[in-house]
């Protein structure tokens, strides 16, 4: 009888910290999950700064003291004109990919990826400008 109850609690406690080991692993794909969102923002936040359509690549950490990062990595894509109908050509609409990737303990990561489209401003050649460029006064 002593034996049948001890084979039953070593079933339980097997159990018992199998499901502690799954809830800690969700947690860590959830706080992966969390940090690539972050990414995500702060990359659509560099491209609504940007003046110029640029490719960016780059490491954030959410805590100094943290082991957990965030790679971040901004894709420019393509630029081309405003559909139909618009009568400003003096705007492109670019195109980006933004991937982001959270780090955190146990090797876990989890990657987003999200397109962004930006109108910018186009770059008017000097000579469309009636101004002369710096090389040729």
């Amino acid at each position: 009888m002593v034996a049948v109850i001890a084979v039953l609690s070593a079933g339980a406690l097997q159990d018992a910290l199998f499901g502690e080991q799954l809830a800690g692993s969700r947690m860590l794909h959830q706080r992966a999950t969390a940090l690539a969102a972050i990414g995500l923002r702060d990359g659509m936040a560099r491209i609504g700064a940007m003046e110029e359509p640029v490719a960016l690549a780059y490491a954030l950490t959410p805590l100094p003291s943290s082991p957990e990062s965030i790679s971040v990595t901004v894709r420019h894509l393509d630029a081309g004109a405003l559909p139909a109908g618009f009568s400003s050509d003096l705007f492109q609409v670019h195109h980006f990919e933004i991937e982001s990737t959270g780090h955190v303990a146990r090797g876990i990561r989890m990657t987003q990826v999200q397109g962004v489209v930006r109108v910018m401003r186009r770059p008017v050649p000097a000579e469309e400008t009636g101004m002369e460029s710096p090389e040729n006064p």
